[in-house]
């Protein structure tokens, strides 16, 4: 299997199993210094992750780094 997972400036994008490519959906779990609880999603580093994940998959950016 071709090695999926990107590289972002502060964490990385892994799949787990074998993901189910073009699906819109993403089930994910994150390390407790990103996500610290259900309630607390906007910590700089969350931030940061979505902010680049948002710019890497939009149609006018380049991929992010394998």
């Amino acid at each position: 299997m071709p090695d999926r997972s990107y590289q972002f400036s502060n964490s990385k994008l892994v799949p787990r199993g074998d993901p189910i490519l073009h699906l819109p959906v993403y089930v994910i779990s994150v390390d407790k210094a990103i996500i610290p609880d259900h309630d607390t999603i906007d910590t700089q580093a969350f931030l940061t992750f979505l902010r680049e994940f948002v710019s890497a998959f939009t149609a006018h950016a380049a991929a992010p780094r394998r």
